[in-house]
């Protein structure tokens, strides 16, 4: 089984684009999420890309802004690229299947009426 779960916070704001395939356009949404791992001297920061199709990143691009904290999980895999120093690097990219957001809606984006007479029920 290839799965990943983190939580994390997303390092700048979702982007979303629409490219074409087989069964006519599709909607991709992209954005890094930075986990943290360890403490002190010790800590560590992983970057993961995380790509979510469709609605479910259309979600994403309209409750996600960059610094919010999400619980993200899915299967992951290394794409390998050279980068602009002639370095062979490697990049962890998720296919999103779950995401709990764990940021306020509020601080993400700004609230409608309808959010905020709920907010004040809670």
């Amino acid at each position: 089984m290839n799965k990943m779960e983190l939580i994390g916070n997303l390092t700048k704001d979702p982007e979303t684009r629409t490219v074409k395939g087989i069964n006519g356009e599709a909607k991709v949404t992209n954005f890094t999420v930075a986990a943290n791992d360890g403490f002190g001297e010790r800590k560590q920061t992983l970057f993961v890309r995380v790509t979510a199709w469709n609605g479910f990143g259309e979600m994403c691009a309209k409750y996600l802004r960059k610094g919010s904290k999400v619980f993200a999980a899915g299967p992951v895999t290394v794409n390998a690229y050279v980068n602009n120093d002639g370095n062979a690097v490697g990049q962890l990219e998720m296919k999103l299947d779950s995401i709990e957001f764990l940021s306020r809606a509020a601080d993400a984006a700004p609230a409608t009426e309808e959010e905020d007479d709920i907010e004040g029920l809670l």
